[in-house]
């Protein structure tokens, strides 16, 4: 059952909410039975990309047994179509998409389009009232999608869309008659806001490119903070069995993110990403990107871009580290992953910056012992240059390898930067650096009263103007990712309706270019003037 619901709260005569939502009502649980001695069907074609038409056969080597099976992307039982011929496998030009329709935030607005479909065909074996474990393939049509590779997720629909216990609706919160709504939309309560193993569902992954096509069971949860309330949000991917990809550097991937760009949803679509892939190879952690396009039980869910989570578990993958001894602190030194020492490690080594002037060789090598430099003096001139406006008081991330590693930078979380807020070319963050009362903050002011260090920021950061930064390399960059996502984009805008028009899209991209061609003569300026308050 389906329907339309409207909650109005009010104080006295003021109405604080008008807040629809489109729900998906929860069919009638079914107990289903599994024989593990009863083998799964066997699909004659396997999941991937196909030019033509074919027939696709389905079978079992128990005689005795039926094969009952989907093709709109719901659960098979014996109450599903049950399998007699081989059946035409094609392009859906279109059909039902019934989760398409469903509201996933306040700000959620219906598709303009009927879009294209993958197939998505999901069978069982069935014999004496049990069932074998499910088999899914997916088949992507050439004609139905583009150029971008297809992340198909393939799940029970009730598991993300119901009111009960749907991971991406606004679900149950909305009748919560106790609920503050006096706050910005993005915060009011929903099933999205849930954390925790207790709201991670069970999924099907494919990942068909035009040179790979990988399959495996993943647990997904929603991801990030304030943007869980977008109407498309990003996803938390963990392996289930082993690994979920293998990285270009031979680096297995037990946890990704299919991120929706999180604050730049309604700009680019690229932004964070786009920083991420110019300073890969700094002395900074990154990373890694490649744009999707995701569908939900065969219906179009959009662009979305594959990321690497970073946390613990990628430094175990990257570095072979044990995920025990491994310190993520976030700011002025909150623990994300590790101990409470390492936490008041890094707030004793700030007490020892406060206390001591860096300019004397003696304390400065306490630090230089502590921290890597190198890896400090990259993530500042990367922070600056990009002129993050949520930043230096948050999204400052670093790790180390316990017992003896160093404190190295991560970039985290840069939405907020590369020309986001108008005119931000001109912004002179060693400025905000000096009067930040961040750990970042003090910490960069303390180092610049060295000359070593000095000169070793100075000199970075003209290294990185020339070449990493410069404008012609960014104009490049910032080229090669509107054309990777130029074919689908007016797809995706219709889907979501945030963007705008194409024409919108391109004029935030044009936003990105004014930034990259001004700003390192900025920055310049910006260094000079701070470099005299030392003289």
């Amino acid at each position: 059952m389906q329907g339309k619901n409207i909650l109005l709260v009010c104080s006295g005569a003021l109405l604080l909410l008008a807040l629809w939502s489109f729900w998906v009502g929860e069919a009638s649980p079914t107990t289903k039975v599994v024989d593990e001695t009863l083998a799964p069907p066997v699909f004659s074609q396997t999941s991937g990309r196909y030019e033509n038409d074919f027939e696709l056969q389905l079978t079992t080597n128990d005689p005795e047994a039926e094969i009952y099976y989907t093709c709109d992307g719901a659960v098979p039982s014996a109450s599903s179509d049950k399998y007699e011929d081989p059946f035409t496998i094609s392009h859906k030009k279109c059909g039902a998409s019934p989760l398409m329709n469903v509201s996933t935030s306040p700000r959620w607005k219906s598709p303009l389009q009927p879009f294209g479909k993958i197939n998505v065909v999901r069978a069982v074996t069935y014999k004496n009232g049990k069932y074998s474990d499910e088999t899914t393939h997916v088949y992507v049509s050439s004609i139905a999608t583009r150029t971008l590779p297809v992340v198909s997720l393939v799940f029970d629909e009730n598991d993300f869309f119901s009111d009960k216990k749907g991971i991406y609706v606004i679900g149950m919160g909305q009748f919560d008659v106790s609920a503050n709504f006096n706050k910005p939309w993005w915060f009011y309560p929903a099933n999205y806001h849930q954390r925790g193993a207790a709201w991670e569902r069970t999924a099907q992954l494919q990942y068909i490119a035009a040179d790979a096509t990988m399959q495996t069971e993943v647990g997904v949860r929603i991801n990030g903070n304030a943007t869980r309330a977008f109407p498309q949000k990003s996803l938390r991917l963990y392996a289930r069995n082993g690994n979920l990809m293998q990285g270009p550097n031979k680096q297995h991937y037990s946890r990704m993110l299919l991120r929706n760009s999180g604050n730049d949803w309604d700009k680019t679509m690229f932004r964070d990403a786009l920083i991420h892939a110019i300073v890969k190879g700094s002395e900074v952690e990154t990373q890694d990107y490649q744009p999707v396009v995701v569908y939900f039980n065969g219906e179009y869910w959009g662009i979305h871009n594959l990321r690497e989570r970073m946390d613990a578990n990628y430094f175990s993958d990257k570095y072979n580290y044990n995920k025990n001894k491994l310190a993520i602190l976030e700011n002025s030194g909150d623990v994300n992953h590790g101990k409470a020492r390492d936490g008041e490690d890094f707030r004793n080594l700030m007490g020892f910056v406060a206390n001591n002037n860096l300019s004397d060789s003696r304390a400065y090598q306490r630090v230089k012992d502590a921290i890597d430099l190198q890896s400090f003096a990259d993530y500042i001139a990367i922070e600056t240059f990009f002129c993050n406006s949520d930043w230096p008081n948050n999204n400052v991330k670093f790790w180390r390898s316990n017992p003896n590693g160093q404190w190295r930078w991560i970039i985290n979380d840069m939405d907020y930067s590369f020309g986001y807020n108008p005119g931000s070319e001109d912004i002179d963050l060693f400025q905000r650096l000096k009067t930040s009362p961040s750990a970042t903050g003090k910490l960069f002011t303390a180092l610049m009263k060295n000359t070593e260090f000095k000169q070793l920021f100075t000199s970075r950061l003209t290294q990185l103007l020339n070449g990493t930064l410069s404008s012609t390399t960014l104009l490049q960059h910032i080229e090669q990712a509107r054309s990777s996502l130029l074919e689908e984009m007016p797809f995706h805008i219709d889907r979501w309706r945030k963007i705008g028009s194409i024409e919108a899209w391109e004029a935030n991209i044009e936003a990105m270019r004014m930034f990259a061609q001004q700003r390192g003569a900025k920055v310049e300026q910006h260094l000079q003037q701070y470099l005299e308050q030392y003289q």
